[in-house]
């Protein structure tokens, strides 16, 4: 039996506590969208919705498991696959990292045959593919965000969340125009400064520090539900410390995690997230029809509404206690130590191999695909006021997209729809929809009835099929591409 060593026994630790978090952040995605949990508990959305919470329970009982870890990272791999094309921005981040971890484990079983730690060979393996991931998301999502539309301190989504904290709140925070700029600047300069401060040696502990309070600010938004991304975020921010840090991090948990103020703070919000799942399940099993049908239609009914609200809030509790105890850290760190005594012994790996490589490399593919044409959503662009059409966009830099399958410049204008979620945007709302995400459309849903124009001709899509029907994409592009609204007023809308 091999006996482990400093470096091995920190990177034991530190996979655990990656564990530990990763299932906070897989649960922290379920809560946020409530629905998809529970909208149907016999269909396939449903049943990987619930392997999901069960395998973030668990590991979260015991987060030293590998095999926990290695099933909650593939039920969250299986999520995402049956929910592309259309993924939250932090549900991929979960996915690329996921991914990470389970090829990882592949190569950590081959270091164990040469009698190496598996901990350590996976937590060596996929460490460095999660901090480029993460400076990766932080660059494309502060290159989208110059444009005219983020500054447009009438629509920018940045002063629409920090108004949205204010309300929520009632925090006693200022306003007026001096205020619009500092927020629209200083949230660019942040997201700048991040990949830049992790990346660099001596800055790196600055930018942990910079990272988790930015992320800290975001959670505060419940009606946005920025948790889930905070949750997301921070775990792969903490990949950045040193080893050193990790040990003084352990040494100060031992010491302080047996107080009851720390047991009630930390475990009061998994026990109320436990609870609500359980109740999700419970509810929405016995009464799947009603909630389903009449939870929009009576909002106001007082069950209805802090059925959603409540855990959003315990998420938002667990978060600010997980961003915020991490951050204060940082400090103890930064300014009750030398310095530059920390700098120095901020060395974390940034060099990947063999597979981990080819997952960075999808990483960057979806932050490209926005100009290259294959998306213009779910590209690390989220809530940026980015307009990206066929040889035009609102962005200071880039004149438009590449648009190399096509699929921007072919649009059409829909007349008549019959579903709602449809009719808002694309009808009253007026924007055109991609020819190639009307075929996706049909695809899905065989009951959509659609009245478009395209190429000057009128066609329709139900029950009367138009005489040129739809051309229903492949499945493998329906699945990978992903096209939001198009046209004059986009980039006025926040969308992820």
């Amino acid at each position: 039996m091999n006996t482990l060593n400093t470096n091995d026994a920190t990177a034991t630790s530190r996979l655990t506590a990656f564990a530990f978090l990763w299932a906070l952040a897989a649960l922290a995605s379920l809560i946020s969208r409530p629905l998809y949990l529970v909208a149907g508990v016999a269909s396939l959305h449903g049943f990987i919705g619930m392997a999901v919470m069960v395998s973030a329970l668990v590991v979260l009982h015991d987060p030293r498991s590998l095999e926990r870890l290695g099933s909650l990272c593939l039920a969250i791999v299986a999520m995402v696959l049956v929910e592309l094309p259309e993924v939250p921005n932090h549900r991929l981040v979960l996915f690329f990292v996921s991914l990470a971890v389970l090829l990882a484990f592949a190569r950590g079983m081959q270091a164990r045959k040469t009698g190496d730690d598996l901990r350590v060979a996976v937590w060596n393996a996929f460490s460095p593919a999660g901090r480029w991931t993460l400076v990766l998301v932080y660059a494309f999502a502060f290159f989208a965000k110059l444009n005219h539309g983020y500054f447009d301190t009438e629509h920018s989504c940045a002063l629409s969340f920090y108004d949205n904290v204010r309300e929520w709140f009632y925090l006693p925070l200022p306003a007026g125009p001096a205020v619009d700029q500092a927020v629209l600047w200083g949230s660019i300069i942040v997201e700048l400064l991040l990949p830049i401060f992790l990346i660099v040696r001596k800055t790196r502990l600055l930018g942990i520090l910079l990272g988790l309070l930015f992320h800290l600010g975001l959670a505060l938004d419940l009606g946005m539900q920025f948790y889930n991304f905070t949750s997301a975020m921070v775990p792969l921010l903490l990949l950045f410390l040193p080893d050193s840090a990790v040990s003084h991090a352990a040494e100060t948990w031992t010491r302080w995690k047996d107080r009851r103020w720390v047991r009630f703070l930390v475990t009061t919000p998994l026990v109320a997230i436990a609870v609500w799942l359980a109740a999700a399940v419970v509810l929405m099993a016995a009464f799947q029809e009603w909630m389903m049908h009449t939870a929009f239609e009576i909002a106001g009914y007082p069950f209805v509404s802090w059925f959603y609200i409540a855990p959003r809030i315990v998420a938002v509790w667990w978060t600010i206690i997980v961003a915020g105890g991490a951050a204060l850290f940082c400090v103890r760190v930064l300014f009750l130590r030398k310095a530059t005594a920390a700098a120095e012994s901020a060395h974390v790996s940034m060099v990947m191999r063999g597979s981990q490589i080819a997952v960075v490399a999808l990483v960057a593919l979806n932050g490209m695909s926005l100009w290259l044409g294959l998306k213009t959503r779910t590209a690390f662009n989220m809530y940026s006021n980015l307009r990206v059409e066929a040889g035009y966009s609102n962005h200071f830099l880039v004149p438009g997209s590449l648009d190399v399958m096509g699929n921007l410049a072919d649009t059409v204008e829909i007349l008549q729809v019959s579903h709602f979620y449809l009719h808002e945007p694309y009808v009253k709302g007026g924007y055109r929809m991609t020819y190639f995400s009307l075929g996706q459309r049909v695809a899905w849903d065989d009951g959509l009835e659609v009245i478009y124009q395209r190429n000057g001709g009128a066609w329709s899509v139900g029950k009367h099929r138009d005489q040129e029907p739809v051309r229903i994409p492949p499945w493998i592009l329906r699945k990978l591409l992903v096209y939001g609204p198009v046209g004059d007023g986009v980039e006025k809308e926040c969308a992820w």
